[in-house]
């Protein structure tokens, strides 16, 4: 058992510093872009403001209090790499957790492997987001829940709080718990009591699924017909198609399915709780309410890819060394990258704005988090009756935005903007260029003349617009 748990420790060490050798350079080298920029607001938001705090919060309360704390320790400069290390330390401890309960630490550590090569993993696991710690702590609920000592009141409703606390969509992984308390329970009234105190989590997911805003964002997601089945099926496959990039796809499906074979076999307990949340939310799927193949929204069906290698290598494990197996993944870890990189260049949009004496600057919407989060000078995150809570507090800086939203929207008519410049005022436009914002057609449409503007393009989709400059 101590050979054991040594060689699980020497393999945590290389893996872990193998991954940071790895990526460390890809975190570093992000921008913080605008839905990053809209989480990390969180640090100029204070608790007090309710109001403000739960726009920027948007749904997953517990996890943005976390988000506030570590700002707080280490501030934003180097966020993506601070989340990186931390995600990556919980990882490894789920790891150890399942390891030492089932003594197959080299099994943990293969499967261990091949999560950290998958694309859409390595993508999410430093931003500043929930979805790889709900695949952590969904990847804890099934093992800790399959056991059945821990089906008891005292244990599962304590977990289901701060489940409901920190995510919308952890409780899913209580279907099995919650019914098997429910069956064995004589009070159930105690049982029904105390979900009660979990329903406003509850409500403010249902809120969020049933938003329109919500279902537009996902709509190409959603299957509502019975000759979507197939189309729908392909997308469960979707939370490993990034296996395909790698050339791996065939293999890891043919893989996938033998090892929930071994899973049926061996641990029913744990075939449960990994398919039923798979099951339940591909029937909120035909109904329009999850996202089944949207990527990042796909991190917390990963249980039952993981669950399923792991018993398969633990059947394997008596056939073969699976020392074998590991020296042959240690080489595609190591060759195999994901340095997919989303440029923004908003931080060097708002610097060059200080090389001009302008009268009026105006921020494209999707700036507009990033702008307020590297210059508090130019605007703050609060919420003022019913207005959008992105708020310009200078009056040389405007918005690009709806006037009156319960969430920011794109604005759409740029007829101030026009008669700005009829007026002849010194007028810089920055950030991005959108399909919802198409500022460059837009202002050139206005007739400005050729002497009077300058367009700078900065990366693939950000401008800087300079007006009535040279005149």
């Amino acid at each position: 058992m101590t050979s054991r748990k040594n060689k699980f420790l020497i393999i945590q060490v290389f893996i872990s510093s193998l991954f940071l050798y790895k990526y460390i350079p890809l975190f570093q080298s992000h921008n913080i872009w605008y839905d990053d920029a809209h989480e990390l607001l969180i640090s100029k938001v204070t608790i007090s403001d309710l109001k403000s705090f739960m726009l920027v919060a948007d749904h997953h309360i517990g996890f943005s209090l976390l988000l506030k704390l570590i700002i707080q320790l280490f501030s934003f400069e180097n966020i993506y790499t601070i989340i990186g290390c931390l995600n990556l330390g919980v990882f490894i401890l789920v790891c150890y957790f399942l390891s030492k309960k089932d003594n197959f630490s080299l099994e943990v550590s293969t499967v261990q492997i091949l999560i950290l090569i998958s694309p859409v993993v390595i993508d999410y696991i430093y931003k500043p987001k929930q979805y790889f710690l709900d695949f952590c702590i969904a990847l804890f609920l099934v093992k800790y829940f399959s056991v059945d000592h821990n089906i008891k009141i005292n244990k599962v409703f304590p977990l289901l709080f701060l489940s409901a606390f920190f995510s919308n969509i952890l409780v899913v992984y209580f279907l099995i718990p919650l019914l098997k308390l429910v069956n064995r329970t004589k009070n159930r009234l105690m049982v029904y009591s105390s979900l009660l105190f979990t329903m406003p989590f509850f409500l403010r997911a249902y809120n969020k699924f049933f938003s329109e805003s919500f279902r537009e964002y996902w709509s190409s997601f959603y299957e509502s017909s019975t000759q979507s089945f197939i189309k729908l099926f392909f997308n469960n496959l979707m939370f490993i198609r990034n296996f395909n990039d790698l050339g791996l796809l065939p293999l890891v499906i043919f893989i996938f399915s033998f090892g929930l074979f071994r899973l049926y076999k061996d641990n029913k307990n744990i075939l449960w709780m990994v398919v039923t949340p798979v099951v339940f939310l591909n029937l909120l799927n035909l109904i329009n309410l999850y996202p089944i193949g949207a990527g990042r929204t796909d991190l917390i069906l990963f249980p039952i890819f993981v669950y399923s290698i792991y018993y398969l290598l633990k059947y394997l494990s008596s056939k073969i060394s699976i020392i074998y197996l590991l020296i042959v993944l240690l080489p595609i870890f190591f060759f195999v990258e994901n340095n997919k990189v989303r440029e923004d260049n908003t931080q060097e949009l708002i610097n060059n704005t200080y090389l001009y004496d302008f009268d009026l600057l105006y921020v494209s919407y999707y700036s507009i988090p990033q702008t307020i989060l590297f210059d508090s000078e130019y605007g703050q995150p609060k919420r003022v009756g019913s207005k959008c809570f992105y708020n310009s507090i200078n009056k040389k800086v405007v918005f690009m935005q709806s006037d009156r939203s319960e969430k920011c929207s794109p604005q759409f008519n740029f007829s101030n903007i026009e008669n700005e410049i009829s007026n002849e005022k010194k007028i810089l436009i920055i950030g991005h260029e959108s399909k919802t914002q198409n500022i460059e057609n837009t202002i050139k449409k206005m007739g400005v003349s050729k002497n009077n503007i300058t367009i700078e393009k900065i990366g693939n989709n950000e401008l800087l617009i300079a007006i009535n400059f040279n005149n």
